[in-house]
């Protein structure tokens, strides 16, 4: 009787909410989220999006948010 394979992996498909992203950092960035995510006990996809989504409410980047979302509305 043959062995079952025992590396597979089971892949959770994302929410509807959450979708998959790849994201490439420098040394320094890498090693700076590897820092952050020891010391909050988290993982580094954590701290990632939550960088992600700090990032996104400052008002720097609300007015290309906001002109896009106009313009996707426009075309409904």
């Amino acid at each position: 009787m043959p062995k079952a394979n025992r590396n597979l992996k089971k892949v959770a498909h994302p929410s509807s909410d959450k979708y998959p992203f790849s994201v490439y950092l420098g040394a320094k960035e890498a090693e700076a989220i590897k820092a952050i995510s020891l010391a909050q006990d988290i993982s580094l996809s954590s701290v990632i999006a939550n960088l992600v989504q700090e990032s996104l409410s400052n008002e720097k980047y609300q007015t290309a948010i906001k002109a896009y979302r106009n313009f996707k509305d426009s075309l409904k």
